[in-house]
């Protein structure tokens, strides 16, 4: 048999960055082009110092996103990107399994496992989130896959994990909408991120801008408002996410990247156990919750900055190993990517609710974190199933059409000469929406016009005589 040549192989092979291209315009999460509800990433802690976790719901965000639409439909799993679906898949599950063990890190292990998750997986999630947001265009059915994926889950989740934390857990948090408690400041990051996203198309250095906002921003300390820290902190992965191309991931699937990947990302786990070792005061504990001031971490400004771009380069290279190793075939895990919001935002209620009642005792062995990390995986994939979603969807997809509508509400305005209301076109249409609904009103002025020329013609030709009625004929 005839060897085939390499240029003729090389041809031979499906484009990766084409089928890269078919990745859903949405946040993690989500299934729909838009992006509503994020794909989920964790939080902090209420109490303890677990760390937070980094997905949307999207956009298209995700919407994380979740975050567009909600349920992906039938015959959808072609159009998908499959390997940014298993990416959420497993990224979200390292955010139950970092909730999990978070309270109950202790031993070099464990605590390396936790900071290992910590490093890069909050990151990943958005750098998707971000690519995902390409295509955000501030239409009106965007924006309601938005609102309905990440603002209303938000309200929704806030007062549900308050109301576990004061009444179960018998805690004295504020019962504030502005400062996010738990997992849930990642929603308000993602809704700020998905809303920005056209500052940053604009912007002629937008990767670097970014990264300097980042590095800059913990010279102030910043409240939890709206998440601002984080929001702050973690814009870098937005941008660069959104600066992304389908070429760009294709190079993440080249051989010898794949091969190295395992290898980057055992380097960390390694990493995070010098770190333990080298760092005192549990620096690099309270250096990944990307959200703390360099005052607060006690480090000088010039020790604050060089710490948080080394941090940086860090996340970036094991986000890029993790994206490297994904599978671009389809499977069942694949098909899960879609509803990774529903594992964020629910399995919070169950670490929190075994933290006030049961309260589990540390894991000191590797047989007792293998059964913890078992645990997570098991609760992760089931509240990403039908049943699960049935029950939640309410919370997690609500439809509140009376509320809001994807195609905006027909408003009444008054005609440029002020004497009549004319249905308006959507209320909060993109530029294209606009555009039809005012030359419909053209249209439409400008046959009224023709008609009343047309009528006052005849009229005059009726005066002269000159046209006869039908019907009639002059005497002689």
């Amino acid at each position: 048999m005839a060897r085939t040549p390499a240029r003729s192989r090389r041809s031979a092979r499906p484009d990766a960055a084409a089928a890269t291209e078919q990745a859903e315009t949405a946040s993690p999460g989500t299934s729909a082009a838009e992006g509503v509800a994020p794909t989920a990433p964790g939080g902090t802690a209420p109490a303890g110092g677990t760390a937070p976790a980094g997905t949307a719901p999207e956009d298209g965000a995700a919407q994380g996103t979740a975050p567009e639409g909600a349920t992906a439909p039938p015959g959808a799993a072609a159009d998908r990107n499959n390997a940014l679906d298993h990416a959420k898949v497993v990224t979200i599950a390292l955010v139950v399994i970092g909730h999990t063990i978070g309270n109950m890190a202790t031993g070099t292990l464990t605590v390396s496992l936790y900071l290992w998750i910590y490093l890069f997986h909050m990151p990943a999630f958005v750098l998707i989130s971000g690519y995902l947001s390409r295509s955000f265009d501030y239409s009106s059915r965007r924006l309601y896959r938005v609102a309905t994926g990440m603002l209303i889950p938000y309200l929704i989740g806030q007062y549900a994990y308050l109301s576990l934390a004061n009444f179960v857990g018998h805690r004295d948090e504020p019962w504030s909408l502005f400062e996010p408690y738990y997992l849930m400041w990642f929603l308000i990051a993602l809704f700020m991120w998905r809303m920005t996203t056209g500052l940053w198309r604009t912007v002629r250095w937008p990767i670097t801008i970014s990264i300097l906002i980042s590095l800059l921003t913990p010279l102030t300390p910043l409240e939890n408002v709206l998440a601002l820290n984080r929001f702050t902190g973690l814009l870098p992965f937005f941008v660069i996410g959104l600066s992304l191309r389908a070429e760009h991931l294709a190079v993440l699937r080249r051989r010898w990247i794949r091969v190295l990947s395992p290898f980057v990302l055992l380097a960390g786990v390694g990493g995070a156990a010098w770190a333990i070792w080298y760092f005192p005061d549990d620096m690099v504990k309270r250096l990944v919750l990307w959200a703390l001031s360099y005052e607060i971490m006690d480090v000088s400004p010039w020790e604050g900055i060089a710490t948080r771009a080394g941090m940086l380069v860090v996340a970036a290279v094991l986000t890029a190993a993790l994206l490297a190793l994904m599978p671009g075939r389809d499977s069942w895990i694949a098909r899960l990517g879609p509803y990774t919001l529903y594992a964020y935002l629910l399995h919070g209620l169950i670490v929190l609710a075994e933290e006030y009642t049961v309260n589990l005792p540390p894991a000191r062995t590797a047989l007792q974190l293998g059964l913890l990390v078992s645990a997570a995986v098991l609760v992760t994939l089931l509240l990403m199933t039908p049943p699960v979603r049935w029950l939640t969807r309410w919370v997690i997809e609500p439809r509140v059409t009376w509320l809001l509508s994807p195609e905006g509400f027909p408003r009444k305005r008054k005609d440029p000469d002020g004497s009549s209301n004319a249905p308006d076109g959507p209320s909060n249409g993109g530029p294209a929406e606009q555009a039809q609904a005012k030359e419909a009103r053209g249209k439409e002025a400008r046959g009224k016009e023709a008609r009343g020329k047309e009528g006052r013609g005849r009229e005059r030709r009726r005066r002269n005589g000159r046209e006869a009625r039908p019907g009639r004929h002059r005497s002689s």
